[in-house]
């Protein structure tokens, strides 16, 4: 039997959007809520050559693509809040 949260005052907006993905995702609004969840909370804990491997692996495949962040670049995208 899994866990169980109760979500109270959401903004009638977000409801509607969720019940229109869950309905697009056949699934139910709890359902929904919880695919969304799992996809935005991290359960795995990477080691740090694990991380370290993942940042490598993307970056190889950015600069195959042509794109190569440089500091200040990335100084500007965290200042703008991306």
């Amino acid at each position: 039997m899994g866990n169980s949260i109760t979500l109270k005052d959401l903004p009638e907006a977000l409801y509607q959007h969720l019940r229109a993905a869950a309905a697009a995702n056949n699934r139910s609004i709890e359902a929904e809520v919880a695919a969304r969840l799992e996809a935005a909370v991290p359960t795995e804990r990477f080691t740090t050559e694990e991380h370290l491997a993942r940042i490598t692996q993307l970056r190889n495949r950015l600069a195959a693509g042509g794109k190569v962040f440089d500091v200040d670049e990335i100084d500007r995208a965290i200042e703008e809040g991306r």
